[in-house]
């Protein structure tokens, strides 16, 4: 260990409840009242004394709120750090000057100023209304709203990723309530009252219709005709990634015929083919009738139809309620097979859910019984058994694998977040690791 480590260990151990001087990787000399390192790098420091802390970025030097955890990355690069309410509680504190608009910065709890590692701003809240300019475009940014920016690579160039936008007075003292916005899939009102994602080149990717467009959006080929007042999305090509329709919509997809209820949310690949959407009719899918009944609390089908992007069928997600309220997704083959099914248990009505069953098919059709700690599966009359390795829990399981005759060969466990809760991917599959696990039989 250095002497420089030797001593800031000292430092942090002697001084846990005092507050000391500290050279931080910005340059600046604060007043501390603890620190935390990674190997020899400076990580994260906790402000002490009475006055806020004057801090060095990359946009000038701002005013650090006493108590507060400044972070940084491993290089040295500010990371984060939490603006003094006192400094930034009104609006007349030194203003941001930018390309793209003037930001009066706000301070307090949650109101973080936060960097990339290049330099780069990645968000920070802003105190007062205010406008930007996008790729020629004007928009209203609400107060006390927090303005989230791409990677630059550069401390002065700004890139807009999202905002909550809101109607702003023009010169002439006329309110604007939307944005006019152009692409190849056509010409679209964008509501300044509602949140705006951009991609880096400016354009926009999702936001609110103030009205029914004139142009279509194209189904498998179809035109359909968008629903006003709902959120639209696009891809960086400028077709349409997501829209709710207007209308009955009805097309045949992967030999399936859907009847897609108006005002319903539709998603799409570049291409057109219906990514995701709810259907009215039953669906069938290798011969195997999936009847979807309404609930107790609804007459509609609960129908949510997935496919991949060739037009086959991915998945069935549908919910129901009963004494226990309940969602499952179920996956399949591209040859039609069942592949798995994840069913969802939320007792409560709470709008969490966790795992409550698995049940796996091999491409043969053969299927996997999932249990507490072990699984079987049967590929002829005996049955063969296989357990887990170091005995993982059955809700641990997130994907099964098999070898040419059939046979599981491997596994792989779910992904779960810091709370232990399964993770999910933008179409309700839960995500699971990529390292595999052989099985062991019995």
């Amino acid at each position: 260990m250095t002497k420089k480590l030797i001593t800031l260990f000292i430092v942090f151990l002697t001084m846990s409840f005092n507050v000391f001087a500290l050279k931080i990787p910005t340059g600046d000399n604060i007043r501390a009242a603890d620190a935390k390192l990674d190997g020899e790098s400076i990580i994260e420091v906790v402000i002490g004394g009475e006055q806020p802390a004057e801090i060095t970025t990359p946009i000038g030097k701002v005013k650090a709120d006493v108590g507060s955890t400044i972070y940084f990355y491993k290089s040295g690069a500010l990371k984060q750090v939490t603006l003094d309410y006192g400094h930034y509680k009104n609006d007349n504190n030194e203003p941001l000057t930018t390309e793209i608009g003037t930001f009066n910065l706000c301070g307090g709890i949650n109101k973080e100023l936060c960097f990339y590692e290049s330099g780069s701003v990645k968000s920070f809240c802003i105190i007062k209304s205010t406008c930007i300019t996008v790729s020629g475009i004007k928009y209203g940014v609400k107060p006390n709203s927090t303005i989230y920016f791409y990677d630059s690579g550069a401390k002065d160039k700004f890139l807009p990723k999202s905002i909550k936008s809101t109607t702003y007075e023009n010169e002439e003292g006329n309110t604007i309530n939307s944005v006019t916005f152009k692409n190849k899939s056509g010409t679209f009102d964008i509501s300044l009252d509602q949140y705006i994602v951009f991609f880096k080149d400016g354009s926009i990717k999702s936001g609110y219709l103030t009205s029914s467009p004139n142009d279509l959006a194209k189904v498998n080929g179809a035109e359909v005709f968008i629903n006003s007042n709902s959120n639209i999305s696009f891809y960086e090509d400028g077709s349409i990634a997501s829209f709710t329709s207007d209308e009955l919509c009805m097309t045949t997809q992967g030999g399936i015929k859907l009847v897609i209820p108006a005002k319903t949310n539709i998603e799409l690949y570049e291409n057109g083919i219906v990514k995701s959407c709810k259907c009215s009719n039953d669906i069938t899918v290798k011969q195997t009738t999936y009847t979807y009944q309404g609930d107790e609390y609804s007459s509609e089908k609960n129908i949510f139809v997935k496919f991949n992007k060739d037009g086959s069928i991915r998945a069935l997600h549908n919910t129901h309620y009963s004494d226990t309220y309940m969602t499952w997704i179920d996956t399949f083959y591209s040859n039609g097979s069942k592949k798995r099914i994840v069913e969802y248990h939320n007792p409560e009505h709470t709008g969490h859910y966790y795992v409550k069953k698995i049940i796996f098919y091999s491409p043969q059709g053969n299927e996997i019984h999932k249990n507490y700690k072990y699984i079987s599966y049967s590929l002829n009359e005996k049955g063969i058994y296989a357990c887990f390795q170091n005995e993982i829990k059955s809700e641990d399981l997130g994907m099964i694998y098999f070898d040419d005759t059939g046979k599981a060969s491997s596994y792989s466990l779910l992904k779960r977040d810091k709370d232990g809760e399964p993770i999910c991917d933008e179409f309700g599959f839960p995500l699971f690791e990529e390292t595999r696990k052989r099985f062991i039989y019995k």
